[in-house]
């Protein structure tokens, strides 16, 4: 630090490997130059005890016979049992034989006490920065094939401590806990750090974890093969996962490949205000973006501009999806979903008011016998549009199921479906959802039992284009009360129906359609089926 006390520049030499066996914390406003040298982490010291460990109280533990003497002053140790990892990383004050001393008590996950025969392993961060630090051109090797034990408590490459923190331009590899962890400042909304250009592959945790944390801005990084042991590590997200107090949070322009999702664990009110735009997602084993918990309160979320790209299709499960569900008892609220690409990848809208899903492209791989691809699912949806957006295959382009009001589905194009290009199954509760616009035209498969638009209660259809080669109907009203399909355009060349009425339909009119073959009006009790023009 220079005579005003100022932070300094520490500099690494070009070229050189430097090997750690304990955390290096630096101090307020330094500057980390890595100049491209090597940070790699010491293989993991591991012994086992003589004694018990009773949360919160023990800092003493005598180890193995002769383990004494493997182990160092300053390191910081953790404790296992049967899987399970205590909480508080320690730092050993003193060694007397086997008899390590610590400056802490360990603390264990339920409290209570372990008998003698649990592990203990050296941990701990490789870096940890405070306010103002800067990190940048280091290549960090975690080591994670001489590391057993890790959580992601105790664990992680680089940990960001405090405000304004700047880590940019690092490579992180082989991590066996987590890769980049920012734990923020209290009160949180000074923190305003930065996590740019950094390549991290080959995580066993998560390669960004976010907490505590106001603006932070992670852009430009590549993150592949992250939650390789998420099981084991904890907190298992995604390449970036948000814990709690996360606020105005940018995720740009990231390459996120290979993890459990590319964002993760975006669960609670206290995550609200974030945008994740212009990243490209590839190959998540999960979710593509993971937005879901019980209750959540989740407000102001922005997904603009991804690319979400899944290699093939799950034969027989659902999509990998961007998932936005609240499945307690408050929606998601002021969510827009907007500009992307969806690659064999799908959205799912749990429960959520006041969205938009505007002007996305879904293009799927054609599976013969399609029953579970659903592009776009909404579950429960409350002053929502779904507008502008392409679909291309699956087994429903757009599938509702559960209770609807105020829903707009309107000017979308549903190509080449297996089975439905616009399905909206129960909801009895359904009301006042508006289908409008829409260009809908199906698979030649003559087999397929293809249907247009299903219609369950209170449904307005008006206006849409929907043109089959083969199918049960182009627009259906599927027993309920209240739905209206007027002024639709209908070709059904090679199809039996162009609208057809089912039994237990109530209160429906039908009327100005353009149809080529007649309404088939099963229940004879609508309000008016009525000037309806046969085409050719």
């Amino acid at each position: 630090r220079d005579s005003a006390g100022v932070g300094g520049i520490v500099g690494f030499l070009p070229g050189k490997t430097y090997v750690l066996d304990r955390t290096v914390r630096f101090l307020n406003e330094q500057t980390i130059l890595g100049n491209g040298a090597r940070i790699f982490r010491a293989a993991q010291v591991i012994s086992t005890t003589s004694t018990e460990i009773v949360s919160g109280t023990t800092k003493t533990v005598t180890l193995a016979a002769g383990d004494g003497a493997k182990f160092k002053v300053g390191q910081w140790v953790n404790a296992y049992n049967g899987g399970v990892a205590a909480t508080l990383a320690i730092r050993i004050d003193s060694i007397v034989g086997d008899t390590i001393t610590c400056n802490d008590a360990f603390r264990l996950p339920a409290g209570g006490a372990w008998a003698a025969g649990s592990t203990i392993a050296t941990v701990g961060n490789t870096f940890e920065l405070v306010d103002d630090c800067t990190l940048r051109d280091l290549i960090i090797d975690g080591n994670k094939a001489n590391t057993t034990y890790a959580n992601w408590e105790v664990t992680a490459e680089v940990q960001m401590r405090g405000a304004d923190i700047t880590v940019f331009g690092n490579t992180i590899k082989n991590a066996p806990g987590e890769g980049i962890v920012e734990t923020g400042v209290t009160p949180f909304k000074d923190a305003r750090n930065k996590i740019a250009y950094n390549n991290l592959t080959d995580i066993n945790g998560n390669g960004v974890h976010l907490s505590a944390s106001y603006g932070c801005q992670v852009v430009n990084n590549v993150i592949i093969n992250t939650n390789l042991n998420g099981a084991a590590v904890g907190h298992s997200g995604g390449c970036i996962t948000l814990s709690n107090y996360i606020e105005h949070a940018i995720i740009a322009n990231n390459h996120l490949e290979a993890g459990r999702a590319g964002v993760g664990q975006i669960d609670s009110a206290d995550n609200s205000v974030i945008l994740i735009s212009g990243n490209t997602v590839k190959d998540m084993t999960t979710y593509m973006l993971e937005c879901r918990g019980n209750t959540i309160n989740l407000k102001h979320l922005s997904i603009i501009g991804n690319r979400f790209y899944q290699s093939s299709l799950l034969p027989a499960a659902e999509l990998i999806s961007v998932e936005i569900d609240d499945v307690g008892s408050s929606p998601v609220s002021h969510v827009t979903v907007s500009g992307n690409t969806f690659r064999n990848a799908g959205l799912l809208i749990g429960k959520v008011s006041n969205g938009a899903v505007t002007g996305n492209v879904f293009d799927l791989d054609y599976q013969a016998g399609d029953m579970v691809h659903n592009a776009i699912r909404v579950k429960t949806a409350d002053g929502c549009s779904i507008s502008a957006n392409s679909i291309k295959y699956g087994y429903a382009a757009i599938a509702l199921y559960g209770n609807h009001t105020n829903l707009s589905i309107v000017d979308n194009v549903m190509a080449l479906g297996y089975q439905f290009g616009l399905s909206i199954t129960g909801g009895a509760g359904n009301s006042s959802i508006t289908v409008a616009n829409n260009t809908i035209h199906n698979n030649a498969n003559a087999s397929v039992n293809y249907q247009g638009i299903v219609a369950g209660t209170n449904t307005t259809i008006r206006g849409n284009n929907i043109k089959m080669s083969a199918g049960h109907s182009g627009i259906r009203i599927y027993g309920g009360p209240g739905n209206i399909a007027q002024c639709n355009t209908v070709r059904t060349y090679a199809a039996g129906k162009s609208i057809r009425v089912e039994s237990g339909s109530t209160g429906y009119v039908v009327s100005e359609n353009q149809v080529t073959h007649a309404i088939t009006d099963v229940p004879l009790v609508g309000v008016r089926v009525a000037n309806n023009d046969i085409i050719v």
